[in-house]
């Protein structure tokens, strides 16, 4: 592309600094520490946040009759918006019903923006156990000697990650104000090879899912 930039002096642009607070240090700490978790079965109280739980699960999209349940492993905070709410308390072998509907970028397809029907019995439930922060444990799993040079290790390593962000939010600040100021010109050959790019993604996918252009454009 030809481009014609005017005037490109006098910019300013302000670079955010990110402190490293300890709540992150933590927060890394327990990330890793989730790395290492067991699974520990409960009794005697209904589905929490964080847990696991595995149940008999039904879906029937739209006005589709109801499938015959199957046995599936659901992680609390892995599933689509609403889903958890529903469960929450839900005691061993209760079921539920209720209806929910997929999200418009729901990664199926097929599924996306639809409201469906959902019968979900819960068989068991697990809760996360996260090992002990101790020394000794830290020394296991990394080549640290404990608590304090894994805090420290992590406290740079968040200071490394915010200045490199700092520099990549400064660098996209100063080119959106270049771009701005610029002209750029497309040769169209340059365009019309972007357009078949695009197309043959388009239709390539289509085909993966049996479906023809016409098709496509018809229901869009």
């Amino acid at each position: 592309p030809a481009i014609t930039l005017e005037d490109y002096t006098g910019l300013t642009a302000e670079r955010p600094v990110f402190t490293v607070t300890d709540a992150a240090v933590r927060e890394e700490i327990d990330r890793l520490r989730g790395e290492y978790a067991r699974q520990a079965k409960v009794e005697g109280r209904g589905v929490q946040a964080g847990d696991w739980v595995i149940a008999e699960v039904s879906i029937a999209l739209g006005d589709e009759p109801a499938p015959e349940p199957k046995r599936s492993l659901v992680r609390l905070g892995n599933n689509i918006p609403g889903f958890d709410e529903q469960i929450l308390g839900q005691g061993g072998e209760e079921t539920r019903t209720f209806k929910l509907a997929y999200p418009d970028d729901y990664q199926e397809e097929e599924r996306r923006g639809k409201e469906a029907a959902f019968v979900v019995c819960v068989q068991s439930i697990s809760e996360q156990v996260l090992p002990d922060l101790t020394d000794e444990w830290v020394s296991e799993v990394t080549e640290l000697s404990g608590i304090a040079s894994l805090e420290e290790q992590i406290r740079e390593g968040l200071k490394a990650r915010y200045v490199l962000l700092s520099e990549q939010i400064l660098e996209r600040r100063i080119m959106d104000q270049l771009s701005a100021r610029a002209t750029m010109v497309f040769p169209r050959a340059m365009v019309d090879s972007e357009v078949r790019f695009l197309l043959g993604e388009l239709i390539g996918g289509l085909e993966e899912r049996g479906q023809t252009y016409d098709q496509y454009l018809e229901a869009a």
